[in-house]
């Protein structure tokens, strides 16, 4: 998404790590609207959705996000943490929020990726 802004047409983050340490001069170059999700159990990466979401609000990039009440880390994952995590409402929310965030997001118009003239991808 950084790396090529106009290949991508949406993203979706989910619990993850990392993202909030990422420079707000690359940021800027995003082209797509970002969604974050976390449990809200999960701390860390809770404070990395917020931390990312104000950066993106600096930015002026699209961004929503969600923190999922009494969700943990890995609360998507069966056998993540002995499935003690796991958390199927959560799951049903997610994948809801998700599905119609990129039909939203699709349905702006996505241009095609360019082809070789051999066909080849």
């Amino acid at each position: 998404n950084l790396n090529d802004p106009e290949a991508v047409s949406a993203t979706v983050m989910i619990y993850g790590f990392g993202f909030d340490k990422i420079d707000i001069k690359r940021l800027e170059r995003l082209k797509s609207s970002v969604l974050v999700i976390a449990g809200g159990e999960d701390t860390g990466a809770t404070q990395a959705a917020i931390n990312f979401l104000s950066t993106m609000k600096e930015a002026k990039r699209p961004c929503e996000m969600l923190i999922y009440p009494g969700a943990d880390h890995g609360y998507a994952q069966p056998l993540f943490n002995e499935g003690k995590n796991y958390n199927p409402e959560a799951v049903r929310t997610t994948w809801v929020l998700v599905e119609d965030f990129l039909n939203n997001a699709l349905s702006r118009g996505v241009q095609p990726l360019k082809q070789s003239s051999s066909g080849d991808h």
